[in-house]
């Protein structure tokens, strides 16, 4: 029995369009989470490309990643509501290459 391709077909019309993912994240985002729509649309569309010579491989994704996972985060209870009120704007430094011991 040949493999079913109707599924392929599903995907490439859902996803195969320009702009499809920024429609579909702006569309069911949540309103507190907006603010991290810029940095994570990139590596959403990256990671469910269609076409599999276009979609982002692991690397491509953690480089993506490092300015999100570096973002200080403020936890006192006053901020905590959004996350916009939560984030603080400058990121953490790197750690350092050799830590005192």
């Amino acid at each position: 029995m040949p493999p079913d391709k109707s599924i392929g077909y599903v995907l490439q019309k859902g996803f195969g369009p320009e702009g499809t993912v920024r429609a579909l994240l702006e569309q069911h985002c949540r309103q507190d989470l907006r603010l991290l729509l810029p940095s994570v649309e990139p590596i959403i569309e990256g990671l469910i490309q269609v076409d599999v010579n276009k979609r982002w491989r692991d690397q491509q994704v953690s480089t993506a990643m490092q300015p999100i996972t570096q973002m200080r985060w403020d936890s006192s209870p006053e901020a905590t509501d959004t996350l916009e009120a939560a984030m603080v704007a400058a990121p953490l430094p790197p750690p350092p290459l050799n830590p005192p011991n």
